[in-house]
């Protein structure tokens, strides 16, 4: 178990992020094993001794799975369909004790919160009978979740919550946080418009670029010092690439059959391009989508040959019961490098992709850093089955904004 770095001797906070997501609900019978790994957050934090420890749970996704039966029996009643879904969930006693120990929660929407790949349709005339792209089935989807992660958010009078954005900036205790919503904001996509479909609204996606900027703009500010950490949490998994939509003729057109960021490429183009271009150091984006644990290291190259390190972490599932189900290491590119270019093509850029896949099971992902301006950051995905640590070393260097 990793321990903290000296925080309380120093006389700063050690934040301890907790990266969680995929909490499949079990029967009767599976109960304690479906929750055994929440009971065992509830259990490192209880037994932590250092007090300057402030602990943060990040919930990527899929706390609960309104399709659970995969349409066979789920529910269709919204009330029965969601928020008793979210009631079951607040009333087990490993959730409630997590809760008790752990009391910052930060939340991202996913598709089994609405139904297994959701995405809006591109017909005009949306098909009612096709809840994967039913607009009003995600409307309750996110009414039901903006109540379950801050209660009486939402009106339940005034069904306002499609207008509630699901992403923003957060600043926990000294730590930077973007909560990207990669679910509901996605624009329908076609053979037509995979290279242009966004992931994200453009409200989203300047907000985002501009928090980056704001973060960057800090670290110039104070040359000779670290830059900060700039954590971004969505459900989707940013990299690795999948071997097959890496390997197609037609990449853009292949681009519809993923539900990840590989499904639409011109939104993580934008956004790896506006990192790689102003410099912005110590990007690291935080997932839990796939039930594939993984560390990546994005080597960002612009065409003058400066480049720009950032990292994927993608955490353990809490309870993914069906192997079937899961993501494996093969259909992921171990080792890649491809160029990619800005919208407008006029500046190209190269992405060498890294990325490690530790074999533990189901479980958490835990993230300490010792200060606000770090050397590195202690990771340790813990699971069922085994633990393994690695040290994430971040960037001394520090490029001008351009």
């Amino acid at each position: 178990m990793i321990t903290a770095a000296n925080g309380s001797e120093s006389g700063q906070t050690t934040n301890v992020l907790i990266l969680t997501s995929c909490l499949y609900p079990p029967n009767l019978l599976r109960q304690r094993l479906a929750f055994k790994m929440m009971d065992r957050i509830t259990q490192l934090v209880r037994e932590e001794p250092d007090n300057s420890i402030k602990y943060t749970l990040l919930v990527a996704g899929d706390s609960i799975y309104a399709d659970a039966s995969a349409g066979l029996m789920d529910p269709t009643e919204p009330l029965e369909r969601f928020e008793l879904a979210y009631r079951r969930l607040r009333a087990t006693p490993s959730w409630q004790q997590m809760s008790l120990v752990i009391h910052n929660r930060l939340h991202t929407i996913d598709d089994h919160e609405i139904i297994d790949n959701w995405e809006p349709s591109c017909k005009e005339i949306p098909d009612e009978a096709d809840e994967s792209s039913n607009p009003e089935l995600m409307e309750q989807a996110k009414y039901h979740f903006l109540n379950f992660i801050s209660p009486g958010a939402v009106d339940p009078h005034e069904n306002k919550a499609v207008s509630k954005k699901l992403w923003g900036r957060r600043h926990i205790k000294g730590l930077n946080i973007f909560l990207l919503d990669t679910r509901t904001e996605r624009e329908p996509r076609s053979a037509e418009t995979t290279a242009t479909a966004k992931m994200i609204s453009e409200e989203q996606k300047s907000d985002v670029l501009t928090w980056l900027d704001d973060l960057h703009q800090k670290d110039v500010d104070l040359p000779g010092q670290i830059p900060v950490p700039k954590f971004i949490m969505s459900g989707s998994m940013l990299l690795p690439r999948r071997v097959s939509a890496a390997h197609v003729d037609n990449q853009e057109c292949s681009a519809l059959a993923y539900d990840s960021w590989d499904g639409y490429p011109n939104t993580r183009n934008t956004v790896l391009a506006h990192i790689a271009a102003k410099g912005i150091h110590n990007v690291i984006f935080l997932s839990g989508d796939e039930h594939l644990p993984s560390t990546t290291t994005i080597k960002l190259t612009n065409s003058d040959g400066t480049s720009t390190t950032a990292y994927s972490l993608h955490g353990s599932p809490l309870n993914a019961p069906f192997p079937f189900a899961n993501s494996a290491p093969w259909a992921f590119l171990k080792q890649d490098q491809y160029t990619f270019a800005t919208a407008d093509n006029t500046d190209k850029y190269t992405a060498e992709v890294n990325t490690q896949f530790p074999s533990v099971g189901n479980g958490f992902l835990r993230i300490e850093v010792a200060s606000e301006r770090p050397s590195k950051i202690l990771v340790e995905f813990v699971g069922d089955q085994d633990s393994e640590s690695a040290d994430l070393i971040l960037s001394r260097e520090l490029a001008q904004l351009a």
